[in-house]
């Protein structure tokens, strides 16, 4: 509606046109609670926001990658080397000196969770939430909720762990392609293109519209 009347939308567009003056060029962004992360085409970070999550440290090599909990958030250099920032209350900020290089990192409330580059899983923090399954095999991808972690095997199988109520249905998702883990529900994108959501649904967050159709990503 905004959108279909001209001043309306010609206010609009300036709007976003100042906006975009100040947003530098970006290799990756992640917001969490009060703030949020870019990864800079040169490869430093920015934090937006206040300093929940700590302060960027000096001399920061260059990054790659970043991911923003509540209050802690990680990042990948380009060495594949793995530091974290923020609050630190159940060791969620302490990267396991043997982890060496890694592909990917999702951040969760009190946990954080990595993947190398050989596809091992690894979390770290609270305990409850960093039960990796031991026959879990070479992973692609994983997604950090608030107490619960999903994440993809090599063959597209999804699994779960952690709070059972937000992990009790993932067993009926099929091949899979993308996961997001929300604070207590998750989505996935399907070999075929579909969304399936699963966890608490109270608010509707897991009631794909039927005339949804196919997508292209998906995010909790």
């Amino acid at each position: 509606r905004l959108l279909s009347t001209s001043p309306s939308r010609s206010i609009l567009l300036q709007g976003l046109a100042h906006l975009l003056r100040f947003v530098p060029p970006v290799l990756d962004i992640s917001s969490g609670g009060h703030h949020a992360y870019l990864v800079k085409a040169d490869g430093q970070l920015e934090r937006l926001g206040i300093r929940k999550a700590g302060d960027i440290p000096e001399n920061l090599p260059s990054v790659v990658a970043v991911s923003t909990g509540d209050k802690h958030s990680c990042f990948v250099q380009a060495d594949g080397k793995l530091s974290c920032i923020g609050w630190n209350d159940h060791g969620q900020c302490d990267v396991p000196g043997d982890l060496g290089p890694v592909a990917a990192v999702s951040v969760g409330l009190s946990h954080t969770c990595a993947v190398t580059i050989v596809g091992e899983l690894v979390c770290f923090g609270l305990r409850l939430f960093c039960n990796v399954p031991p026959d879990c095999g070479p992973v692609v991808a994983v997604s950090a909720g608030v107490q619960h972690t999903c994440a993809i095997r090599a063959d597209g199988r999804l699994f779960c762990f952690g709070d059972a109520e937000q992990t009790h249905s993932h067993e009926s998702v099929g091949q899979v392609v993308a996961v997001s883990a929300g604070d207590y529900h998750t989505c996935t994108l399907g070999a075929d293109s579909k969304v399936q959501c699963f966890g608490r649904a109270g608010d509707g967050q897991c009631d794909v519209p039927a005339d949804l159709g196919l997508a292209v990503s998906v995010s909790a």
